[in-house]
């Protein structure tokens, strides 16, 4: 339907769906992009390896602030002035 946009969910939201979460600049990360498949994802790995960045990332867009990192200069990369953290998802209707 052309101009048609989907209806918020409760408190204002839109539900949608995660296909990809990319990371530049962002703790141990270079640049990395984690593609997620339809349904349930987990995030394995070793230790010490960014499963919890990919985490913070994740928090970092959706409440614009990270628990463990209390204030978003701690993110950026040894030696690096910024970081990107990125995002493309499917809106559910």
């Amino acid at each position: 339907m052309e101009g048609f946009l989907p209806q918020p969910c409760r408190e204002g939201f839109l539900r949608g769906v995660l296909l990809s979460l990319n990371v530049r600049h962002f703790r141990c990360f270079e640049e990395y992009t984690a593609e997620f498949a339809p349904g349930l994802n987990f995030i394995v790995g070793p230790n010490a390896r960014g499963k919890t960045s990919l985490i913070e990332a994740a928090c970092i867009l959706l409440r614009m602030q990270s628990s463990p990192v209390s204030r978003l200069a701690h993110a950026v990369q040894h030696g690096r002035r910024g970081f990107v953290v990125e995002w493309y998802f499917r809106v559910l209707v």
